[in-house]
């Protein structure tokens, strides 16, 4: 496989980070484990930051592709970083963001 390869393959597997400026710190809780964490726009997705905080989400190849990271959303609005499509009510963890505070189920 060549550079130009590489990179393309390389670039396919790249989590953006942040997101839009309008998004502003939040709490996430996780139902049932008594814990939640902070999130903020600069930390990444909902999985960065889930794992950063030592609470275990499932995940895969994390781009929003084999969604083996979803989560359902309790309650609160979510947005993903990049196009997905996925069920109403669960989001990917690996490439959502909370837009308000969040509580989710795994």
């Amino acid at each position: 496989m060549g550079s130009a390869a590489l990179r393309h393959l390389h670039g396919s597997f790249l989590r953006p980070r942040g997101g839009p400026p309008e998004l502003e710190p939040g709490k996430v809780t996780v139902v049932g484990s008594g814990r939640s964490f902070a999130w903020t726009p600069a930390a990444g997705s909902l999985l960065d930051v889930a794992l950063a905080a030592g609470i275990a989400l499932r995940s895969g190849r994390r781009v929003g592709q084999c969604e083996s990271c979803a989560v359902a959303v309790v309650e609160g609005r979510f947005a993903h970083l990049v196009p997905v499509e996925g069920e109403q009510g669960a989001c990917l963890a690996c490439q959502a963001a909370p837009l308000t505070d969040l509580t989710i189920a795994l």
